[in-house]
């Protein structure tokens, strides 16, 4: 509505953030939603769009970090009128894993969805424990699509992206507020053991591999330990 470009939009912001706060690192939020729409078919215009918008903020001398944003792991687990929604994973992850109708019962916080709604815990339980769905591309295990995505998004930054803005990408957050979906009566420690740790690894692993190597993973602990303190 405005008649700019979200690249122009993204210079007018990086100036206004730099002239108003004198900030220099930014968060940019990017979502497998985002970049893969469809399964295996990535969105090349997302993740042009994208690294216009970093190149805007890098040009402003910003540093910037990429984060792998999700909230209550996808907005396709809700309903038209659900109080709730999140982001994060595709519509076609979703409806593979054939969830049940979500509902958070009396929840007067967003976060108790991670606690009491089923869909959204059945749903990242399944990505924890990286379970095979079947789509129209044929079977897919979630946290290998997952990483693979991820790992074309750092490849398509790295080689259209100037070399200078590179330097100033500092790293990756590779899942935003981690919850886990059901400990599977084990301590909250052993379930980052078991799942969040090796899944970082994993992510370290794909980084290096899209020619990251010098760029920090910007781990998160369990999101429940790390906002309510452990008991």
């Amino acid at each position: 509505t405005t008649g700019f470009s979200r690249r122009q939009c993204a210079r007018l912001s990086a100036q206004a953030m730099r002239d108003q706060t004198g900030a220099n690192v930014v968060r940019f939020l990017i979502t497998w939603e985002g970049v893969e729409p469809s399964a295996p078919s990535i969105d090349y215009n997302y993740l042009a769009q994208a690294a216009q918008q970093i190149q805007a903020f890098t040009d402003r001398g910003f540093y910037v970090f990429l984060d792998y944003h999700q909230d209550l792991y996808s907005r396709h687990i809700f309903n038209a009128n659900s109080w709730y929604t999140g982001d994060g994973a595709p519509a076609w992850v979703i409806t593979a894993g054939s969830y049940p109708t979500e509902s958070c019962g009396i929840c007067l916080l967003w976060g108790q969805n991670m606690l009491t709604n089923a869909a959204v815990r059945n749903a990242i339980y399944d990505f924890w424990h990286n379970r095979e769905i079947s789509t129209s591309v044929g079977l897919v295990y979630l946290q290998n699509a997952y990483l693979a995505q991820a790992t074309q998004t750092m490849m398509y930054l790295r080689q259209h992206l100037s070399a200078d803005a590179f330097t100033h990408i500092l790293g990756v957050d590779p899942f935003n507020e981690p919850f886990d979906g059901g400990l599977d009566g084990a301590a909250g420690t052993t379930w980052e053991q078991n799942y969040l740790m090796p899944f970082y690894v994993r992510f370290r692993a794909a980084m290096d591999a899209a020619g990251w190597t010098d760029k920090l993973a910007l781990i998160e602990p369990l999101v429940f330990w790390n906002s309510w303190g452990a008991t």
